[in-house]
């Protein structure tokens, strides 16, 4: 068994430890996320708007060893489980724009349920919504 000297080794990760799927090379005016290739997830997201990036595009770093992949197809990981996620990408406006609208029904559904109380209503216990 070969001594390695701890000056030379490099950097190590606990077994069982794996690291997020980090991406490199993102362009700042786009938002990406890894969506599981599962039931039809993929085209949900590409009919919503989101692109799937190629592997030669980025490089993802979660302490894997590089996964070779063929020239433009898609940035396509494994996840666990048999199962694998495909890096995808929106514009950021398109992004910030859905995220308002997920937060205007939030907003909605809380203040239908403060209404509840302030009208004495809502029969549970003493209620308050607060954000931090």
């Amino acid at each position: 068994m070969q001594k390695i000297v701890k000056g030379n080794r490099p950097k190590r990760a606990p077994v069982g430890s794996k690291g997020r799927l980090t991406v490199h090379s993102k362009q700042p005016d786009r938002e990406y996320r890894f969506v599981n290739d599962r039931d039809g997830r993929v085209e949900t997201f590409v009919n919503a708007g989101w692109d799937v990036e190629l592997a030669e595009n980025h490089k993802v770093g979660d302490r894997r060893a590089d996964v070779s992949s063929v020239t433009g197809s898609a940035a396509r990981y494994p996840v666990g489980l048999g199962d694998h996620a495909v890096l995808m990408s929106i514009p950021k406006e398109w992004y910030e724009e859905d995220q308002a609208e997920k937060q205007r029904i939030v907003d909605a559904t809380e203040q239908t349920i403060q209404n509840e109380v302030n009208k004495g209503e809502y029969k549970g216990s003493s209620m308050k919504i607060q954000r931090d």
